[in-house]
């Protein structure tokens, strides 16, 4: 029992030392030093000093010192990569606004210049930013929306905001055929009417009674001139005046 206590204290007292080696005056709470050979120069030697629990404290301060130093460190360089992502962010903004900027200009230059964004015989429309023409030749409808394609867009889409003006060019505009054809249609879907565009037909826009698909044979819209250019549905193969759209 007495062997194993002895041993017990030894292995402790050398688990808690903190060895000096190479230094050459004697470290602060240095106790037992040891000459031993230095391998790499043979003919020198130096020493090694066990440094005992009293030194404890000391070495905390030391390593606080290097803990300190260490985050002083790491706050620098936070400073520094913050004041690059700020100074990043800062070029990105400025970016930013001279993109928006730019699209700015490029819609003003787009409305100022009006007519000379459309194709000859085609009339810029810039409330509803879109080109458009009417056509006195007389068609079916179909023959129509084909004229339109071939120009690049498609037969006239109207809402709300614009019917009454296309409304009264119709009127001003139609002869012989009388009525004018437009981009409407319920030959997908039996009584459900919308326009090319994809956007539904406002009652609004409709002769009182209408559509009444007459004879179970119109399918397509038109600005009909018995009922003073409002929307009428009326039979496809009709040949009529017609008003396209390029947007």
């Amino acid at each position: 029992m007495g062997i194993t206590f002895v041993l017990l204290v030894l292995f402790h007292q050398l688990m808690t030392r903190v060895v000096y080696a190479g230094v050459s005056s004697t470290p602060p709470c240095a106790t037992e030093p040891v000459q031993i050979q230095d391998k790499g120069t043979p003919y020198n030697s130096v020493n090694m000093y066990f440094l005992d629990s009293s030194c404890q404290p000391i070495i905390q301060q030391e390593m606080g010192n290097a803990m300190l130093n260490v985050c002083t460190e790491k706050a620098k360089r936070d400073d520094v990569i913050k004041n690059q992502n700020n100074a990043i962010t800062a070029k990105i903004q400025a970016l930013e606004w001279k993109i928006n900027d730019m699209l700015d200009k490029a819609a003003r230059l787009k409305s100022s210049v009006g007519n000379a964004t459309c194709r000859t015989g085609y009339v810029y429309y810039q409330q509803d930013n879109f080109c458009y023409k009417f056509y006195n030749d007389c068609k079916t409808w179909l023959e129509a929306r084909q004229v339109c394609r071939q120009d690049g867009g498609d037969l006239i889409s109207l809402n709300d905001r614009n019917f009454n003006f296309f409304k009264q060019l119709a009127q001003s505009k139609a002869g012989t055929c009388d009525s004018v054809w437009v981009g409407t249609t319920d030959v997908y879907v039996e009584g459900q009417w919308n326009w090319l565009n994809g956007a539904r037909v406002s009652s609004v826009s409709w002769q009182p009674d209408q559509p009444d698909n007459f004879g179970n044979s119109e399918h397509c819209g038109d600005l009909t001139k018995m009922f003073g250019y409002m929307l009428n549905d009326d039979n496809c193969v009709q040949k009529l005046h017609f008003l396209c759209q390029i947007s």
